[in-house]
C-alpha cells in the first residue's frame, strides 16, 4: 500500500514541479504562430488549440509525437554541431538525414525523443486533470434550466 502511495505522490510532485515547462512550449510555439503570421489571432487560437489538442487523448498522442521527434532533431543538430538557424538544412530530404549521419546524433535523438514522449505524456495528464472539470461534460449548459 505504501508504494502505491508513494508513487503516486512523486508522480504528483513530478507533474507540479514540470508542468510549467509544458505551458512554455505551448506559448513559445504561440508567439512563433503570431509572429509568423504577424497576427494577434493567431497567437490566441494557437495558445487556445494547443492547450485544447493537450486535451483529447489521440490527439495528445499525435503531439507528443510532434513535438518529441522536434526535439529529438534539435537535439542530433547540437550533436552534429550543425548551426540550427542554417536554412539549407530543410531544403531537401539528403540534407534532413545528415544530421542523422553519426551514431552520436542517433543515440542522443533517440533518447531525447523517448524521454520528451514520455515527459509530455505524463504533464499532459495534469492539464487535463486541471481543466477537465471547468469544461461542460455536455452542450446541455446552453439550454435553459428549469426550476422544475
Amino acid at each position: 500500500m505504501s508504494k502505491n502511495s508513494r508513487a503516486g505522490y512523486s508522480q504528483a510532485i513530478f507533474n507540479l514541479s514540470s508542468w510549467k515547462f509544458l505551458g512554455f512550449e505551448i506559448f513559445l510555439f504561440s508567439i512563433w504562430a503570431g509572429a509568423y503570421f504577424d497576427s494577434m489571432y493567431a497567437f490566441f487560437f494557437s495558445l487556445i488549440g494547443l492547450f485544447a489538442v493537450f486535451l483529447n487523448q489521440t490527439t495528445l498522442r499525435l503531439a507528443s509525437l510532434g513535438i518529441s521527434f522536434a526535439w529529438a532533431v534539435l537535439g542530433a543538430m547540437f550533436a552534429r554541431g550543425i548551426n540550427f538557424f542554417h536554412h539549407e538544412i530543410f531544403n531537401s530530404l539528403e540534407n534532413f538525414l545528415y544530421i542523422f549521419s553519426s551514431p552520436l546524433s542517433q543515440v542522443i535523438a533517440i533518447l531525447i525523443f523517448i524521454f520528451s514522449y514520455f515527459y509530455h505524456m505524463s504533464v499532459a495528464q495534469l492539464l487535463r486533470d486541471i481543466f477537465m472539470p471547468m469544461l461542460p461534460k455536455s452542450p446541455k449548459f446552453i439550454r435553459y434550466k428549469s426550476n422544475r
